[in-house]
């Protein structure tokens, strides 16, 4: 019989990465109006993820019985103490390499601009807890692309019209390409696709800018995974994962500044949208040991997207003391912003009621900057307020069975707070 062992222990999550790359950058004037710009973009990636016995919580071990690894026991040592690594214990690696060219066009009545750029991601996979000796995946390769242009049109100096598009294909992140949580890639996952144009108006003037445009994105392919950053409790709770979802995202956004004087500013701003799933996909839900315990059919066609506030509004100011300080000031407010909604328990065709609607609300902060010289360098301390009146709302969260907010879980915002830096300019 063994005794003396914890039921329970208390752990850390810990991550940590390397990060390394290079960025080249080439112009070329090709006429007097055109220009050439290229370039090549690599990067490395490596992150570490493991959960470390932090407290045995009375007891003298702790046993891992490796119940839910691929390679179960395998003849490792199950007795861990304080600082032994437990269930978590693996790598991703991403290399990313993209070469890019655009050409831009400016003449005094004309401007625009196209650019294409090509890019490809190699994933791997290394885990030393599914896994005994073969413990790396093999390398995934996932190439993308995108295609922007874009014209102005200057009739005179102060008016420009403008109409911007894109397509974009764009590679999974590296959580769903390995969305099993183990070395099995997922089968048969696509790029998002991405397909966007808009159109404006801006008025420029001493005293007065202005602008207006409207936008409509068709976004398709999307991956999702719930209950990302929660520890789950049990095997009663599941975390989903969703590949495929299309959306539509279209709307209308507006700014205006009024600059009577040199050392005063005045203006708003404002954003109308409506951003819905357009479809129904399938969902893999995993339990607390990232393990495949059931699939899913999720109805999520005709509900908003969660997550991101449909309408803004803001007002802002600022004020220049001569070179003393700079004080500015901007009051946002924030509505139609809606839960995540949950894809384990959007699995009934006759539930389509939108996901908890978050209560509107509003924020002011204040930014002090203040500048002065350091030596022969330039310096500041930048004091800052934020949430002044102690707005007390919902940030963000998913959604709840009955979709109220009895059942939402989420994300409360900060108090009122504050924040000092200081800036050196070398």
């Amino acid at each position: 019989m063994v005794n003396g062992y914890s039921m329970n222990v208390q752990t850390n999550f810990l991550a940590s990465h390397v990060q390394a790359g290079f960025l080249s950058t080439v112009e070329k004037k090709l006429t007097p109006h055109l220009k050439l710009v290229a370039g090549l973009h690599y990067r490395y990636f490596n992150s570490f993820l493991r959960e470390e016995i932090t407290d045995l919580l009375g007891g003298r071990f702790f046993v891992e019985d490796y119940a839910w690894a691929f390679d179960g026991v395998a003849g490792r040592q199950q007795v861990k103490t304080t600082g032994d690594l437990i269930r978590v214990n693996n790598n991703s690696i991403i290399h990313f390499a993209n070469a890019y060219g655009q050409l831009l066009y400016n003449n005094e009545k004309l401007q625009a601009y196209f650019s294409l750029s090509g890019n490809n991601n190699w994933y791997r996979r290394v885990d030393r807890f599914n896994y005994v000796n073969n413990t790396e995946s093999k390398t995934i390769v996932k190439p993308g692309f995108d295609v922007r242009g874009g014209i102005s049109f200057l009739p005179e100096v102060r008016h420009t019209f403008f109409v911007n598009g894109a397509i974009i294909s764009k590679a999974p992140y590296f959580k769903y390409v390995f969305g099993n949580f183990t070395n099995v890639p997922v089968q048969n996952l696509k790029n998002e696709e991405i397909q966007t144009i808009e159109a404006g108006y801006r008025f420029k003037s001493p005293l007065l800018e202005a602008g207006i445009n409207v936008f409509h994105t068709w976004w398709n392919n999307v991956s999702l995974l719930s209950n990302e950053y929660v520890q789950l409790e049990n095997n009663t709770r599941t975390r989903a994962m969703v590949n495929g979802l299309n959306a539509i995202h279209k709307g209308i956004e507006g700014e205006l500044t009024y600059s009577p004087g040199r050392n005063f500013q005045l203006g708003g701003y404002f954003s109308f949208g409506s951003y819905k799933w357009q479809n129904n996909v399938v969902a893999r839900l995993f339990n607390d040991n990232n393990v495949v315990v059931d699939t899913v059919k999720v109805f999520a066609d005709g509900l908003f997207v969660g997550g991101t506030a449909q309408q803004q509004l803001g007002l802002f100011a600022r004020l220049q003391i001569l070179r003393f300080f700079s004080l500015r000031a901007e009051y946002r407010y924030f509505d139609r912003l809606y839960a995540n909604f949950n894809p384990a328990e959007r699995n009934r065709a006759d539930d389509q009621t939108q996901a908890f609607r978050i209560p509107a609300y509003h924020l002011l902060d204040l930014y002090l900057s203040i500048p002065f010289n350091l030596g022969k360098s330039s310096a500041s301390v930048q004091l800052n307020a934020y949430n002044l009146l102690n707005s007390v709302h919902i940030l963000n969260g998913e959604d709840g069975s009955d979709h109220k907010l009895e059942t939402f879980r989420g994300f409360w915002s900060f108090g009122r707070n504050f924040e000092i830096s200081l800036r050196i300019g070398f």
